[in-house]
């Protein structure tokens, strides 16, 4: 278990560097919750041909670098947040935590957008069926091996947004939404 929390906190401090490199601005029902969206076999990697990642949480659907103000307004009240100082904009982020998921949402040009979504556990899936604890497998035959890193992990890139996913002994570690800026 340590194991899977020190690869999950190092996935974060990667994602969170990832983000920090770049200038945005300079670029112009099984119980759990889940809808359908990238189809099952993607085998391509090219965000051009990708469809739009989107996550699906209690009937409410979750789109990156959407509006954020409707979207949480739809989940309800979240059991806590929290602010950060934001390395991707100039800001502050907010920090939304739903029990199962936790939404980042930043601020540019007057409007509040959704910049991340990261999956906490094991209760709920993404749109295709994929959980924390899925086997890698599983993630490979949705995302396709094109989208494998030279770490052995995937990073799926849709229109308007990536999906991360790294693994621990075989399984779905972590799953991240990411807002990108084509």
């Amino acid at each position: 278990m340590k194991k899977i929390i020190a690869l999950i906190i190092c996935t974060l401090a990667v994602v969170m560097l990832a983000a920090c490199s770049g200038d945005p601005a300079e670029t112009s029902d099984t119980g759990k919750s889940g809808g359908t969206n990238v189809p099952a076999q993607t085998n391509s990697n090219d965000a051009s041909d990708a469809v739009k990642p989107v996550f699906v949480y209690n009937g409410v659907t979750i789109e990156m670098n959407a509006l954020a103000d409707d979207v949480i307004a739809a989940l309800g009240d979240p059991v806590s947040t929290y602010e950060s100082p934001s390395c991707a904009f100039q800001g502050t982020d907010i920090n939304y935590n739903y029990g199962s998921i936790e939404i980042t949402v930043y601020e540019n040009e007057g409007e509040r957008r959704i910049y991340s979504l990261f999956v906490k556990d094991d209760l709920v899936s993404t749109p295709e069926g994929l959980s924390i604890g899925s086997p890698e497998s599983d993630a490979f035959s949705i995302y396709g091996d094109e989208s494998k890193t030279q770490s052995g992990n995937i990073i799926y890139n849709g229109k308007g947004a990536s999906v991360t996913v790294t693994f621990a002994d075989g399984k779905v570690a972590s799953i991240e939404y990411t807002a990108t800026f084509d």
